[in-house]
């Protein structure tokens, strides 16, 4: 079929897609507690990210880090000692954290008295500040009575459920559990409870699906008077369910690139004529009522804490992943000198600075220093105007809803294009 005619010729999807070229400024291994003895900055921001790789369910589309099993029992007293350690290091101790993010695999595979337990924790250990933002993503289907009133007592105050869609036939090939009704009725318990910060993932572009179906999902959340949502195209995994039935997923993309267009265009057209505006490439918020600070940190390239199993962060110039393997997990929360990560150069800063400004659509030439690597995103930012992909909005470049839909393209582009000319003396750039 005949694809959009533009400079990119496939849509890159996840912004995993669009960091594929940080590999370049990867200098080697380090060890977490070397990084964390050294030299620091008082007061750094930053924010922490908790991993809980568990699923009771495993849904049909899921390519996350996770494990089809319960938690072991010791799994969040495992998460404590961590906290604990880490809280022995004054790097730590003088940062200041004000966003925590609990994902998965699915926090709420916990029981209550386990999220309680690292909540209590991160409070206790942590230097949070009074305006922190504390987030759970959740399914529908595990967001009890007592673990909404327990959240509420512990003082989270930001929620991402995974309702995916309202429609109870997507809610079926997309492996969700519960109806519409169910979904409808768990939001607004956490509404009456006093949560206002409520915000939805939305998968789009799965068989079967209908525009009227996509358009109702919007309508759904805008009823529901929720504070965001995130919205994503659904990305095969040909290891995952969804992914064998569908098959090849490059021949799937193809076939279904305009209605994946027509849903973005769709699905945006309707949040943004009610009020709503893009905050970052996947995410839509009411002004003012979502702030979302951990994608925040995490674009401006600050400090992230991994916690837990399987989570990944960086710190310093250090980027870590916790094991996913719970064995090798214990033997890491044992003995903090078991974990190593990868030093990154000089550079790195500069390059996710730019990148993480693309993610949240939303480009400054003036936050770049170097006068050539500004000039060379300034000319690029030049042909992207031109292409309807950004708009000048006093001294800041805005991504149009275009630019948004290939925002990951246009990271990846930027990425290469600063890389070569930082490394462009270096035979191992000819790749990019």
């Amino acid at each position: 079929m005949q694809l959009e005619q533009n400079r990119y010729k496939m849509r890159l999807k996840s912004h995993h897609d669009s960091s594929e070229n940080f590999k370049y400024l990867i200098k080697g291994s380090k060890t977490l507690s070397k990084q964390l003895n050294e030299n620091y900055k008082k007061n750094k921001k930053g924010a922490i990210y908790v991993h809980v790789p568990f699923c009771k369910k495993i849904c049909t589309f899921c390519n996350m880090r996770r494990n089809l099993m319960s938690p072991p029992p010791d799994y969040a007293d495992l998460v404590v000692k961590q906290i604990e350690n880490y809280s022995k290091f004054k790097y730590i101790t003088d940062s200041k954290y004000d966003a925590v993010y609990f994902g998965g695999g699915t926090p709420t595979a916990l029981d209550s008295g386990d999220l309680r337990k690292i909540l209590r924790a991160i409070r206790n250990y942590l230097p949070l500040t009074e305006d922190c933002e504390i987030t759970i993503e959740t399914t529908i289907s595990e967001l009890s009575d007592d673990k909404i009133g327990m959240f509420y007592e512990e003082g989270v105050n930001r929620f991402s459920i995974g309702v995916q869609t309202f429609s109870d036939n997507g809610r079926a090939v997309l492996g969700r559990i519960g109806k519409k009704e169910v979904a409808i009725e768990r939001i607004n318990k956490l509404k009456e409870i006093g949560f206002s910060n409520v915000n939805i993932d939305i998968i789009y572009n799965y068989p079967e699906e209908t525009l009227d179906e996509a358009i109702e999902d919007i309508n759904t959340v805008i009823d529901l008077d929720l504070a965001g949502f995130s919205f994503y195209s659904l990305i095969i995994n040909e290891k995952a369910t969804l992914g064998k039935i569908i098959g090849d997923s490059k021949d799937f993309y193809e076939r279904n690139f305009e209605r994946e267009k027509m849903f973005f265009n769709g699905i945006s057209k309707e949040a943004l004529k009610n009020g709503f505006k893009f905050l970052e490439l996947t995410k839509i918020v009411k002004p003012d009522r979502d702030k979302y600070k951990y994608i925040v940190r995490r674009h401006n390239g600050e400090d992230t804490l991994p916690i837990g199993a399987g989570a990944g962060g960086y710190i310093g110039n250090t980027l870590v992943m916790n094991s996913l393997k719970m064995d090798s997990f214990r033997e890491e929360v044992k003995n903090i000198e078991n974990i190593s990560g990868m030093e990154v150069n000089s550079y790195y800063d500069l390059i996710k600075m730019v990148v993480g400004q693309v993610q949240m659509a939303n480009i400054d030439l003036n936050t770049i220093e170097d006068d050539k690597n500004r000039e060379i995103v300034k000319n690029f930012i030049k042909e992207l105007e031109k292409e309807d992909f950004v708009e000048k909005v006093d001294d800041k470049y805005n991504l149009t809803t275009r630019g948004v839909f290939w925002g990951n393209n246009i990271s990846n582009e930027i990425s290469s294009l600063l890389i070569r000319n930082i490394f462009s003396s270096l035979n191992n750039t000819s790749k990019l």
